[in-house]
């Protein structure tokens, strides 16, 4: 029990349900950055991956998505 509700303690991470966010991208350059530093800023405490399906863009989204999943192990681009 909890001590300060009085209810189940909460499960530990490695009881959480795995979690995917997966995020269709088209020319999303100015934004894309924000929202997936957004969704792994969350703190979830169990697994969490964040797939990026990549579409055909003209802005550079293609070069962001490959820098985020370079630099966060949970992230992944697909074509």
């Amino acid at each position: 029990m909890s001590e300060l509700s009085g209810g189940p303690a909460p499960p530990s991470p490695a009881t959480w349900p795995a979690v995917a966010v997966v995020m269709p991208v088209v020319d999303e350059a100015d934004h894309l950055r924000a929202a997936v530093e957004a969704v792994l800023g969350q703190g979830y405490p169990g697994p969490l991956t964040v797939c990026l399906a990549v579409g055909p863009s003209t802005d550079g989204t293609a070069a962001i998505a490959a820098q985020l999943a370079a630099k966060h192990p949970a992230v992944t681009v697909v074509d």
